[in-house]
């Protein structure tokens, strides 16, 4: 009988990861009778997937899992308090392998950051294996990581069934996978970059723009630190590239009259634990002008009286993902210039008034094909 018949009772490591992968990128040199290691071809995505598979990860991802890798790979792994100024970090001595990482981050903070440490080692082992002089850029490594720890706590293929399944949610991708607002949205945004739209067979373009409030941050005389951007995502299908830096340079409008920036925009939700979908308004940015869907969430950190996150989502309105995605999560309709919410539950009879038909005769026709197009039953 072969060996490879028999189940396999040795725990999986970290080192028999990275035979397993040097295994699989050697190229045998015929001509100088010795094997050489090709790693070129080796993308981060793939590596992360191959990691994925050698430890038969399950999901949504928890601690216990990761932790033991770490544990059957012989590494130890240490809690150290707030004040310490690193997330994390990791160092060997003696053939010992420690890592350190916050006591009182959240679960899924821990994961991330034994992901990143993880990876930090595996890149060390698998290039001290080929040559011990060869130097590695600390910020490409630090780059690296980063995207390991999230292609292997959200794969492509668990993102692109949310989406198929629940649209452009990504409170819940964040909710059900237990990772962080801002791994989801870069996750989220990755896959949508080569994703095709299912109704116009072009790309799904969506922008993404997240505000948090740090609360860890001490500010003088004590004061609640204000809403700071976090991060942007553009995926492709818009006419334009958004830098961090160009986001100030947003303004919507929703009438003739009305111009708001980015900042502008959220300020009503700084106290407040609303959500608000604004159909067919206007945003220009450079020399182009845009008719796009805003929708609006935010994100109440326990019982603080202040909004901790604030998540706006751009699409052009003529892709229908987000007008479907407010009307599945009953969001609230607001008008920008009424410093007030409205307490109606978005509806058909709110989309059809926001979308101002010309003609008054067209009424029910378009009733009956907005009904059709959130696909529910027409009253």
């Amino acid at each position: 009988m072969k060996n490879t018949f028999l189940p396999n009772t040795e725990p999986y490591t970290v080192g028999g990861f990275c035979i397993h992968i040097m295994v699989r990128c050697r190229e045998i040199d015929f001509e100088n009778d010795r094997i050489n290691y090709n790693y070129s071809n080796i993308s981060i995505k793939t590596l992360s997937q191959e990691f994925i598979n050698y430890f038969r990860l399950r999901y949504p991802l928890t601690l216990i899992q990761i932790l033991t890798i770490c544990h059957n790979s012989g590494f130890s792994v240490h809690w150290f308090s707030d004040n310490h100024k690193s997330r994390g970090y990791n160092f060997d001595f003696r053939d010992e392998v420690h890592i350190f990482i916050k006591e009182s981050d959240s679960p899924s903070g821990q994961i991330y950051t034994v992901l990143h440490e993880l990876y930090e080692i595996i890149d060390q082992k698998i290039y001290s294996y080929i040559s011990s002089s060869n130097k590695k850029i600390k910020k490409l490594i630090e780059e690296k990581a980063d995207q390991f720890s999230s292609y292997v706590f959200l794969p492509s293929e668990n993102v692109s069934k949310w989406i198929n399944s629940n649209g452009l949610n990504v409170f819940g991708l964040e909710n059900f996978y237990n990772c962080s607002c801002a791994t989801a949205l870069i996750r989220m945004n990755e896959v949508l970059c080569n994703l095709s739209d299912g109704e116009t067979g072009g790309p799904t373009p969506m922008i993404g723009i997240l505000y948090e409030r740090p609360y860890w941050k001490q500010t003088r005389n004590s004061k609640t630190p204000p809403l700071q951007l976090k991060l942007h995502t553009k995926s492709r299908g818009f006419p334009f590239s958004l830098s961090r830096l160009d986001i100030k340079d947003l303004h919507f409008c929703v009438d003739k009259t009305l111009d708001k920036t980015v900042e502008q925009l959220i300020d009503p939700f700084s106290k407040s634990n609303n959500s608000v979908f604004l159909h067919n308004a206007k945003m220009a940015f450079e020399d182009y002008e845009l008719t796009v869907d805003i929708l609006i969430r935010t994100v109440n950190w326990r019982e603080y009286k202040y909004t901790a996150k604030v998540l706006i989502q751009i699409v052009p309105s003529s892709h229908k993902d987000l007008l479907r995605l407010a009307y599945r999560l009953g969001i609230k309709r607001y008008n920008i210039d009424i410093p007030a919410f409205k307490d109606e539950v978005f509806t058909v009879a709110d989309y059809f008034l926001l979308s101002e038909p010309d003609d008054e005769h067209e009424h029910e026709d378009r009733y009956r094909r907005i009904c059709q197009l959130l696909e529910i039953e027409i009253p």
